[in-house]
């Protein structure tokens, strides 16, 4: 089933405000066109990023060419006047019209984040979480749902994406900051089931978990 489908159960099983959940269709199918939008404004930024390092590229490899050739004989090479005056010339009226410009990294990372930003009113907020997150409690305790099945991608039967540990450390985290500890100490022991074989890998990630956790039994007992 479609994540269009999968969030429709979710709707069906909650009477969510649209603060508290974002699953409305005209909020889902905007929010998915500006996450379309930004993609193709990142890719555009690429490109132009492409380009821009190309021609730096190019411009380092003409100067170190004409460089290692008149070191070899600079006497002869640019001791005349015309190639004396081609020498300032290059880095000083060609370079600002055709190599600083280059260098406004800077200039071409604000337009895209203006970019993105003006996407951002279509974009889920941290409100909109909020309300994903009641909603999956609100699911899970409606159906009754094993925690592990869920973060499996296996809602009562019906099949969606898979919880990374991540994904369920978040979970529980905003249950947590939200005084739900019932809900948080389940999503942390998800969270720690989750995580991948290689301790020393996640061995921060395994502590945060940890200490999220046995704040949450402890809240619970």
């Amino acid at each position: 089933m479609s994540v269009f489908g999968v969030l429709l159960v979710v709707a069906c099983v909650t009477s969510c405000t649209m603060g508290e959940m974002f699953t409305a269709m005209a909020e889902l199918q905007a929010a998915l066109y500006a996450e379309h939008d930004v993609a193709g404004a990142i890719k555009m930024y690429i490109k132009s990023e492409e380009a821009r390092l190309n021609k730096l590229k190019r411009t380092a490899e003409e100067l170190e060419s004409h460089s290692s050739y008149a070191l070899e004989n600079p006497d002869r090479n640019i001791a005349n006047p015309v190639d004396a005056f081609l020498f300032v010339k290059k880095f000083t009226l060609d370079w600002d019209r055709n190599v600083a410009t280059l260098f406004e990294k800077n200039r071409t990372q604000q337009e895209l984040l203006n970019r993105i930003e003006s996407y951002r009113q279509a974009l889920p907020t941290d409100e909109d979480l909020l309300g994903a997150v009641s909603a999956l409690m609100r699911l899970q305790d409606t159906y009754k749902l094993d925690t592990a099945r869920l973060a499996q991608g296996d809602i009562n039967g019906i099949h969606s994406a898979e919880l990374s540990a991540d994904a369920c450390f978040e979970i529980g985290r905003v249950n947590y900051v939200h005084e739900d500890y019932v809900h948080a100490e389940t999503w942390m022991k998800q969270a720690l089931r989750s995580l991948p074989g290689n301790p020393l890998s996640v061995s921060g990630f395994r502590a945060e978990i940890l200490d999220y956790l046995s704040f949450t039994v402890y809240k619970v007992d």
